[in-house]
């Protein structure tokens, strides 16, 4: 400790008389720090910080990997369970202090202007399980439980103040919600936003299944995967003992469903808990600090060559250190300490700069996120997981830029370095910094490629044609499951508004799901005379859809055919489904099976290729079938020539009039792109300030390295010039030591960012990973820079007077 406080000391004297080093040091660390602390601080607010609750630590999610099923019913997610198999757990662990389930539910909440709610159906323990407390009011009781009727809630206390003024009486008053009348009986505790991403508005017992999930009975299906599980373990439990104890009961679970296996997953609670989703973010989360890790890594790059172009001024106390008797070790970690304390400092600079800039740019992207889209329960703010990666990164970070350095700045001649001699560092010392330099245009070159692609990918988002109409068509959905309505009512409420948009005039189609909304519709086909089945995506559509959105047919008929009957078994396939599916045949007339349909679906056309199901690429598998003669697909697609906005509200109108709860979404088509759109635009921006950025930093360094070598080598610049050299022949030399390392670096760059690049494939919408373009122009404009950066010290080294140059120490 006494040799720490003494480095610590001698470090704060040295930096304190280097303060122009000090202040470049933090700002380019720090810049790098905070990005880093940015991106960290997101992925800890999704995947990794605990619930905010008491003792969050004992608060454990569980899920199931099933395998040998003959077959499952899935709602959300297969990872989850049935009513029954949450019974069996609850009652047969020992390691619980309460075990609880829920499952997500969408709501329409009623009134003058019904707007969507984001719910959850709880166990009648999930309260007392997970925060024990509520603000006002009370849980769900037994009864309520136990029977649908039942119809109580509890809403969130943000709920509460938007929705109800933060009402003190709010407790026994009504609210509507998917069209029936529950009774609030209590209001969550501040910050409470249930156990998942996705903030939860409002609750009610599991009961409730069949108001807020519309459709088949979930309570009683014993194989349905519907509900997420989260507990709190007793005292003095373990997780381990938790998941021994749990597997105990998944095997006697599995013993009554043969050939059933079942693994478990047990993980501390977070509000990203599904395996696949925590997977996919901290993999995602993975990727983007590898690439904020890159401007960092050309930060210390630089550093570790001013590091070194600074043990040069300090060769002299070096070596009497080293004469009076002190380790190389010693000096080795007295140097660190500078390297770290600059560091540290640079973090605390990140940290600021990452918080301040996060609470004012997450804001924004909030706001421009879909009207429908649910709120995100995230606290962004510092935490001790933030802190200790924080210190761990700039103590990482200041060994990284210093380590290097401080162990070429101590192997040195003790002779030579006592009487100050150039040659300290020698040639040794210009290959490290050389090779540092050409790191440095490796990782700009990742970085600026990488922008440049997901550039090119955003910009052809914007123009990619995706091979139907959206030009001032309105897409209309409606909540009518939620408000009950069964097929005939929705039907007849669809064939309503049907007539209504005639009348005014407004031509319209129906479909579901609608293209590019993000929603798509699988199922198997078996086509006749093969026993494999399939997979394809479907869509269902009115008879004039194609004609509608202008989709080509190429072969056979549409549905709007005058020899097509309504109710027919006919389907139109994609061209690429029919080239998949009958290969060098006709598919006009060509049959299957759709799904477990004992009947054949016949072939009667072939549709040009769209992208519906997505914007990278068209649709490769996919098959459309006419919707019933008394039946509608979901969504109304309306076009008002020449003006939109009163196609939207035309439809609100009318929809209104039939049904005032109705919540109605009506968006323009073209407002679907921005939804694949969002990503690239993310990225692209990120990417750009990162590549940007590296530029910068690596131009720095390049301008020092030859400013260095100017200083270190006007001796040897002297002489050459005394012996007949002109000034163009140094200007040469000057530049071949320098771009050598700059080509070597750039070499290595394409090939790391080829070899890598496919993983931003999904990002850029039919342009190449190796777009010739991007590949082509980036290492030539860093190359430029480059040799802009070397240029004006390499002139410099021209105009040396030769003797002043022999003359120079």
């Amino acid at each position: 400790m006494s040799n720490f406080l003494l480095d610590l000391r001698q470090s704060l004297r040295s930096l304190l008389k280097s303060s122009g080093f000090v202040a470049v040091a933090i700002l380019a660390l720090g810049f790098g720090i905070a990005v880093n602390s940015a991106v960290f601080t997101l992925l800890n607010a999704v995947a990794l910080r605990p619930l905010p609750v008491d003792s969050p630590s004992k608060l454990i999610t569980i899920y199931q990997i099933m395998r040998g099923l003959r077959e499952r019913r899935v709602h959300g997610d297969p990872s989850l369970f049935s009513l029954p198999e949450y019974v069996a757990y609850r009652d047969q662990s020992h390691v619980f202090s309460g075990l609880a389930a829920y499952a997500n539910a969408q709501l329409t909440l009623g009134g003058d202007e019904p707007r969507p709610l984001t719910g959850d159906l709880v166990t009648c323990n999930f309260f007392e399980a997970l925060t024990g407390h509520l603000s006002l009011g009370r849980g769900f009781s037994p009864n309520e439980c136990a029977t649908p009727g039942g119809a109580v809630v509890v809403v969130s206390e943000r709920l509460w103040r938007h929705e109800f003024g933060a009402d003190p009486q709010i407790l026994g008053k009504p609210m509507v919600l998917n069209g029936k009348q529950f009774t609030i009986v209590g209001v969550a505790p501040p910050g409470f936003n249930g156990a998942s991403l996705f903030a939860s508005d409002v609750w009610a017992p599991l009961s409730m299944q069949a108001q807020w999930i519309p459709g088949p009975d979930f309570l009683n299906d014993a194989n349905l995967s519907w509900l997420q599980l989260i507990g709190r373990l007793k005292p003095g439990f373990s997780l381990a003992e938790a998941r021994a104890d749990l597997a105990v009961i998944a095997k006697r679970i599995d013993q009554q469903n043969p050939p059933r296996t079942t693994i478990l997953q047990l993980d501390r609670a977070a509000l990203m808990n599904l395996p696949q989703g925590k997977t996919m973010v901290l993999g995602a989360g993975a990727v983007v600090l590898a690439a904020v890790s890159l401007v960092l890594l050309i930060a210390c790059a630089n550093l570790a060559n001013l590091l070194i172009a600074r043990a040069a001024a300090r060769r002299k106390e070096i070596g009497i250190r080293l004469a009076l008797g002190a380790t190389r070790q010693r000096l080795v970690i007295q140097m660190l300490t500078e390297s770290i304390v600059v560091s540290l400092a640079a973090g605390a600079l990140g940290l600021f700069a990452s918080w301040m800039t996060i609470r004012a740019l997450f804001p924004i992207i909030i706001a421009n996120l879909p009207a429908e889209a649910p709120t995100l329960a995230l606290n962004l703010s510092p935490d001790l997981t933030i802190l200790g990666y924080l210190v761990a990164l700039s103590v990482l970070t200041g060994i990284g830029f210093g380590l290097l350095p401080a162990l070429h700045a101590t192997r040195i001649d003790l002779n030579w370095a006592v009487r100050e001699s150039g040659a300290l560092f020698g040639i040794h010392r210009s290959r490290i910094r050389s090779g540092l330099v050409a790191v440095q245009i490796a990782v700009c070159l990742v970085l600026l490629i990488a922008a440049g692609l997901l550039t090119r990918g955003l910009h052809a988002a914007h123009t990619i044609d995706p091979g139907f109409d959206m030009k001032n068509i309105v897409a209309a959905t409606f909540d009518l499951g939620r408000q009950g309505y069964d097929r005939p009512r929705s039907a007849a409420f669809h064939r309503t508004l049907a007539d209504r948009m005639s009348a005014r005039g407004i031509e319209f189609a129906f479909v579901e799901p609608v293209p590019l909304s993000g929603n798509r519709f699988g199922m198997v086909i078996t086509p006749e005379g093969r026993d494999q089945p399939v997979p394809i995506f479907f869509a269902t559509v009115s008879p004039n859809y194609f004609r509608f959105l202008q989709i080509p047919i190429v072969a056979g008929t549409a549905f709007d055919a005058p020899n097509v009957a309504a109710d027919s078994n006919a389907t139109v396939v994609s061209e690429s489904t029919a080239r998949r599916l009958w290969p060098g045949e006709n598919p006009i007339g060509k049959r299957f099976h759709f799904g477990r349909e004992s009947t054949f679906k016949e072939v009667i056309g072939v549709a040009k290729d769209i992208r519906s199901t997505g914007l990278a690429q068209a649709d490769d598998s996919f098959v459309y079938v006419p919707q019933g003669r008394d039946e509608y697909a979901e969504a109304l697609l309306a076009r008002n020539p020449g003006n939109g906005a009163s196609a939207a509200r035309a439809i609100l109108d009318e929809a209104h009039s039939l049904d005032a709860n109705v919540l109605v979404r009506a968006t323009g088509l073209e407002q679907n792109l921005s939804l694949w759109e969002f990503a690239p635009r993310i990225t692209a921006t990120l990417g750009a300030v990162l590549g940007l950025a590296g530029l910068l930093l690596a131009s720095i360094g390049i301008y020092g390295v030859v400013s260095h070598a100017v200083t270190q080598q006007t001796k040897e610049i002297g002489i050459r010039m005394s012996l007949g050299a002109n000034p163009d022949d140094v200007l040469r030399m000057m530049m071949r030591q320098m771009m050598l390392p700059v080509a070597i670096g750039g070499i290595a760059g394409l090939i790391l960012i080829a070899s890598v690049s496919r993983i931003l494939q999904t990002l850029l919408f039919g342009v190449s990973p190796v777009d010739p373009l991007i590949f082509g122009g980036v290492p030539l404009l860093l190359a430029g820079v480059a040799f802009l950066a070397s240029y004006a010290p390499a002139r410099r080294a021209t105009r040396i007077d030769p003797m002043l140059a022999l003359h120079h120490e």
